[in-house]
């Protein structure tokens, strides 16, 4: 992670132009100035025909879905876009 060893860590962003490729290096603090944080995305698996299933997470690293964690993400989100850091 990045932020623990910051002096480490370069971001490269490289694109291609016409006469080549051109890498750009950013830092942990300039790179962070270009990002956002989107609202949270919530994955699901729905059996396609036949009958409803419970799909099992045995062995996942997906965490499970509830009412209470929906509400955390939810009032963190709404922190994050009220402006506190």
């Amino acid at each position: 992670m990045s932020i623990r060893a910051e002096e480490r860590f370069t971001f490269v962003v490289a694109f291609l132009r016409d006469d080549g490729w051109a890498f750009h290096e950013y830092t942990p603090d300039e790179f962070m100035q270009m990002s956002y944080i989107p609202p949270f995305k919530i994955f699901f698996n729905v059996p396609v025909g036949g009958d409803r299933v419970v799909m099992s997470r045995n062995g996942s690293g997906a965490v499970a879905l509830s009412r209470r964690r929906l509400t955390m993400m939810s009032e963190l989100f709404a922190r994050f876009r009220g402006g506190e850091r």
